[in-house]
C-alpha cells in the first residue's frame, strides 16, 4: 500500500475548483480514458493573468489531488509564471507522491502545457520546454505517451531506469513492448549530459540485439521486397530478349514461384545443356545446373541490368538451328545386390573400361549430375542399362563420379570375385 502525505490526503477528499468553464480562454487536456486517466484543465484570463481555473479528472486519488492543487498553484499567476510549472513542483507542492504515482503529476504539467501551446503556439512553448530536438513520436501506443513526454520526463526529474520513466509517464507499463526504446531514450539524454553510465559486454549484446530486431530487420526486410521486385523485372525483361537467341524460358514464371531460378530450353540451339555450359564457363559464366538440354541459372538482387546484358550478349551467337536430338533415357532400376556396401568397400577392387562392365559386381558407387543421384550402388551387379545411361550422360558433358574418367574414357571399379 503507498503511503500518501495529508495534504494530498485533503486534496482528493476535497478537491478545489472541480467543474468546468463555459467560457474558458484556454483548455487543455492530458490523458485519455483508455489510459486510465484524464485531465481536462480550463483557464479564463484577466489580461496575462489567470483569474480562474477549473479542471474535470477521471483517475485515481492522486490525479484529482494532483489536478486540485495545480488549480490552486496557476490562479493569480501569469502565463510566463505558469509557463515555469513542472510536474516535480507539483509533487512537492503536494508534499510528494509515491514514485508510481509520480505520472498523476506528469498529466497535470502536460494539461498545462496544452492550454498554453494554444495562447503561445506550438513551438514556442516546445523550445521552452527543448522538445523540438527529438519530433513527435509515440513511444508507448498502449498509453500513447511520445518520445518528447519521455524526454521531458527524463530531463525535469533526473530520470535514469525504465522503471522510473514508467512511475512518471506510465510509458512501458502495459504490454512493455516499448521498454528497449525507453531505454534507448535514456541511454541518449544520459550520454548527452555526460552521464551515460558504462555498459557491460551482456548490456552491449542486448542492445545491439534490439537494434537488429526494431531498426535493423525491419528495414532489410523492406529493402529485400523492393530488390527482388527489381529483380523480377529484370528477369522478365531478360527473357523476353532471348527471341534473338536460340534459346527459350523452359519454365515461365509469374512471380508465384521461385522466379530466381530461371531455367532455359537449350534444344534450339542444337546443343545440349552440358556443351552450352561449357561455353559459358570458358567465357566466366557459371551455371548453376546444365542437362541434356537445359541449362538452370541462379539470380540474385545483386545481379545488375549489365550483368543480364553480358549473359545475354554471351548467348546470341547460339543461334536458332535443327533442334539438338540430346536426350536421355529413363533413370535404370536399381540391380541385383550380390556384396553388402561394407563388403564390396573392404574387398579387392580394379578398375575396368565401363562399356566392358556388364554382370561386374561394382566396387563403388557412381553417380551422375544431374539427377544428383547413384546410378550404380557398391555392391550391385551392373547392367546394361546403367552402362547406357551413364554412357549418353557422359557423352552429353554431365558430371560422373566415383569412376574414372583416362583419354577420354570412363573406366569403373569392380570387386574381384
Amino acid at each position: 500500500m503507498w503511503e500518501y502525505s495529508e495534504k494530498v490526503l485533503e486534496h482528493y477528499r476535497h478537491p478545489r475548483n472541480v467543474g468546468k468553464i463555459d467560457n474558458a480562454d484556454l483548455i487543455g487536456e492530458a490523458g485519455s480514458l483508455a489510459c486510465g486517466d484524464s485531465l481536462k484543465l480550463y483557464i479564463k484570463l484577466d489580461g496575462s493573468v489567470i483569474k480562474d481555473a477549473k479542471f474535470q479528472t477521471f483517475g485515481c486519488g492522486s490525479a484529482v489531488a494532483s489536478s486540485s492543487i495545480l488549480t490552486e498553484m496557476i490562479i493569480g499567476k501569469t502565463l510566463e509564471e505558469a509557463k515555469k510549472i513542472t510536474n516535480k513542483d507539483i509533487a512537492d507542492e503536494l508534499g510528494g507522491l509515491p514514485q508510481e504515482k509520480m505520472h498523476c503529476s506528469v498529466m497535470g504539467q502536460e494539461a498545462l502545457e496544452d492550454a498554453l501551446k494554444k495562447y503561445y503556439g506550438k513551438e514556442e512553448i516546445e523550445k521552452e520546454a527543448g522538445l523540438s530536438q527529438n519530433g513527435d513520436k509515440i513511444v508507448c501506443t498502449c498509453f500513447n505517451v511520445t518520445e518528447n513526454q519521455i524526454w521531458e520526463a527524463i530531463k525535469v526529474n533526473g530520470l535514469k531506469t525504465v522503471e522510473e520513466v514508467t512511475n512518471y509517464t506510465k510509458a512501458g507499463g502495459a504490454c512493455g513492448r516499448c521498454k528497449g526504446v525507453i531505454k534507448d531514450i535514456i541511454e541518449t539524454y544520459l550520454r548527452k549530459e555526460g552521464q551515460a553510465p558504462v555498459m557491460t559486454a551482456a548490456q552491449k549484446i542486448l542492445k545491439i540485439g534490439r537494434v537488429i530486431d526494431q531498426q535493423i530487420s525491419p528495414q532489410l526486410q523492406k529493402d529485400g521486397e523492393q530488390a527482388y521486385a527489381a529483380l523480377f523485372d529484370r528477369i522478365q525483361r531478360f527473357s523476353a530478349s532471348l527471341c534473338q537467341t536460340g534459346f527459350s524460358v523452359a519454365l515461365p514464371n509469374d512471380g508465384a514461384k521461385d522466379f530466381s531460378r530461371l531455367v532455359l530450353d537449350t534444344a534450339n540451339t542444337g546443343l545440349s545443356g552440358y556443351e552450352v555450359s561449357q561455353k559459358l564457363d570458358s567465357q566466366g559464366i557459371w551455371i548453376e545446373m546444365a542437362d541434356s538440354r537445359h541449362l538452370v541459372l541462379i539470380c540474385t538482387p545483386q545481379d545488375s541490368d549489365r550483368d543480364f546484358a553480358t549473359l545475354l550478349d554471351a548467348l546470341s551467337p547460339f543461334k536458332k538451328t535443327t533442334p539438338c536430338a540430346c536426350s536421355m533415357p529413363s533413370l535404370p532400376v536399381r540391380s541385383e545386390e550380390i556384396f553388402t556396401p561394407a563388403h564390396a568397400e573392404y574387398g579387392t577392387i580394379k578398375a575396368i573400361l565401363l562399356s566392358e562392365s556388364k554382370g561386374q559386381i561394382s566396387g563403388a558407387a557412381v553417380c551422375c549430375y544431374p539427377p544428383g543421384t547413384a546410378i550404380v550402388c557398391t555392391g550391385e551387379r551392373i547392367t546394361a542399362a546403367q552402362i547406357s545411361y551413364l554412357e549418353q550422360a557422359y557423352l552429353q558433358g554431365a558430371s560422373v563420379s566415383g569412376g574414372l574418367e583416362k583419354d577420354g574414357r570412363l573406366y569403373v571399379y569392380v570387386c574381384e570375385e
